[in-house]
């Protein structure tokens, strides 16, 4: 165990599992040892893990001298804590407990007692595909059926191998879907959504195998989740909107059936949800994604990363919507919602998801045209995690250079568009647009500067954005940032935002 785990399992505690956890412990410790209930106390307490000062102020207890084996003991008594907690929500820690039972019994030789509990439990496993906690019961059937093998007939056994053989395909099934979504999606979450050939590509070979041939072929519903998220993720990866968007739609109602909402972790559900909320936006479903965002909201969550997660993501849509119809007036509580809401959940973030909301929160101020505020969000990108959402750090690197125009910070522009261009040609990914606004930035850097002749070399860089977008594989581009908008905000004086809300009446 590192030295901090024993502290962050219990800052990862909600309220009602710490005060579950005070009454387990004065129950369960042995007696004379609620010094761990103190002990819980003060690492509790502490914000940022202290052993020495831990130690310091339990001086004299016998504890101490023993810290690691204290600390080890209450790591234990904390999981115990929770697993008695959680053990009504969860079926799987239900089934688990049942399991237990039965072997109980068995080892007492009580076997008609198991085989109750069996069929009893059975019904849980069945009804929830819990296909691995069926395993152990079957596993358990043909141990009673050893034990008593003068009353099972050999149709009974012959049954029990079959049951077991029909499992046993389901979840190799379940796995084989779930390999390649691991696969394909480990790709689409560090790259972002930049059409990647070479992924497209994967896709299409796995179209062509067995296992896509129809929906018929995923055993379950958990392999039909898998199948039609597969589908959906290739989708968005060619952006097909509309077939995107049925495809969530689909995953929507299998997920909303209680044998997947009863047994899938919470954060998948979060995670198909928020997709098919992203589906909704992007074929401009603007009042379903606003209306639905509320029901995302009142999912239920049992930690403080799942809190979290909840929190990035509703921000996310709720900001894009703001901004796709250009609602200021709305956008200004949200921003000091994300504002209050990423300090509280600091280090609790996926940082694919932070980059997202940190682009977003920049692209409002840049539409407002608050541009220090935006250069405060661009900087916390640029200065972030650069692994995850290669499509989004491009697009900040190419609007880095808009930001320092707008605040005529002239002095940085030319290494900025030197370096930034040169990072894009290797790594091959300039779009033919992008390749304009780096001409643009070259070529009219004077006018830029004294302002000269500024209308008119915008109404030629639109002339030209108008010709390139009319190419289906350009169109992408607005997805990230609205380069036409940006530029009639130029032409005409105005706001992004204004332009923007005037679009959307």
């Amino acid at each position: 165990m590192k030295s901090n785990d024993l502290h962050q399992l219990i800052k990862s505690l909600k309220q009602a599992e710490k005060r579950y956890f005070k009454i387990y412990a004065t129950r369960h410790a042995l007696q004379g040892e609620n010094n761990y209930v103190l002990l819980y106390n003060a690492i509790e307490s502490q914000e940022v893990y202290d052993e020495k000062k831990i130690i310091t102020q339990f001086k004299g207890k016998k504890f101490t001298n023993r810290f690691p084996v204290a600390k080890s003991y209450l790591y234990d008594l904390v999981l115990k804590s929770l697993n008695s907690y959680h053990r009504q929500s969860s079926l799987v820690i239900k089934t688990q407990e049942l399991l237990r039972s039965i072997e109980i019994l068995f080892k007492k030789g009580l076997f008609n007692q198991c085989s109750d509990i069996i069929k009893k439990t059975k019904k849980i496993t069945q009804k929830h595909e819990l296909f691995l906690q069926e395993l152990e019961l079957i596993k358990w059937e043909k141990k009673i059926a050893n034990e008593n093998d003068k009353n099972i007939s050999e149709n009974q056994l012959l049954k029990l191998s079959n049951d077991e053989g029909k499992v046993l395909e389901i979840c190799k099934n379940i796995n084989d879907y779930e390999n390649i979504s691991q696969n394909l999606f480990s790709s689409s979450y560090k790259q972002g959504y930049i059409k990647n050939k070479d992924l497209i590509k994967k896709f299409e070979t796995i179209f062509k195998t067995d296992l896509f041939t129809s929906e018929e072929m995923a055993k379950s519903i958990t392999a039909k989740i898998q199948f039609f998220n597969i589908y959906a993720e290739y989708y968005r990866t060619i952006d097909d909107k509309h077939h995107y968007y049925i495809s969530m739609k689909k995953l929507m109602e299998l997920g909303a059936s209680d044998v997947y909402k009863e047994q899938v972790e919470t954060k998948q559900y979060i995670s198909m949800f928020f997709n098919y909320l992203i589906a909704s936006f992007t074929v401009k479903n603007y009042t379903e994604v606003l209306t639905m965002l509320k029901e995302f909201r009142a999912i239920k969550i049992k930690t403080l990363k799942g809190e979290a997660s909840l929190f990035v993501r509703s921000h996310q849509l709720e900001q894009a919507v703001y901004i796709a119809q250009g609602r200021q007036y709305e956008s200004c509580d949200l921003e000091q919602r994300v504002i209050t809401g990423l300090e509280h959940y600091k280090g609790l973030i996926e940082a694919r998801h932070l980059i997202v909301l940190e682009y977003q929160m920049f692209y409002l101020c840049f539409c407002e045209a608050r541009y220090k505020e935006a250069l405060k969000w661009m900087n916390k990108i640029l200065n972030g995690e650069q692994q995850y959402r290669k499509d989004v750090i491009k697009v900040a690197k190419m609007i880095n250079i808009l930001l320092h125009c707008e605040l005529e910070n002239f002095d940085l522009l030319e290494h900025l568009i030197l370096s930034t261009y040169r990072g894009l040609q290797k790594d091959k990914s300039m779009t033919k647009i992008e390749k304009l606004i780096f001409d643009f930035f070259k070529n009219e850097m004077e006018n830029l500067i004294t302002h000269k002749n500024s209308v008119e070399i915008f109404v030629t860089l639109k002339d030209k954005l108008t010709v390139e977008l009319k190419r289906p594989e350009e169109e992408k581009v607005l997805d990230y940032f609205n380069w036409m908008i940006w530029v009639d905000s130029k032409i005409t004086n105005t706001t992004m935002m204004s332009i923007m809300l005037e679009k959307s009446k």
